[in-house]
């Protein structure tokens, strides 16, 4: 299935190949209950290419889903960090390029 492949290649570091399958996945079952835990995955994945505002909004998406979700909600506040040190550094907030 496409979770079980894109934590293959979560795991061997192409972090962008596993967010597009995540996403497929998604996309082919919104409403399925591996929703919340696709959302999640791909916030990782989106973390690691620092992409600190997709990766908020997955995990935003999440929580309407799963409110006491403490993966989504680390990741949440691991992008916000993220995205507020960006600020302060004077990025404006945008992700990071790449």
């Amino acid at each position: 299935a496409l979770k079980e492949e894109g934590n293959a290649l979560y795991q061997r570091g192409d972090f962008e190949a596993a967010l597009g399958k995540y996403t497929q996945a998604l996309e082919a079952a919104p409403e399925s209950p591996a929703a919340v835990a696709l959302l999640t995955n791909s916030a990782a994945c989106l973390l690691k290419l620092g992409r600190w505002a997709e990766a908020r909004a997955r995990c935003t998406t999440a929580l309407e889903a799963d409110a006491a979700n403490v993966k989504a909600l680390m990741r949440r506040c691991a992008a916000c960090e993220e995205l507020d040190r960006a600020q302060v550094t004077g990025r404006g907030g945008a992700d990071r390029p790449g």
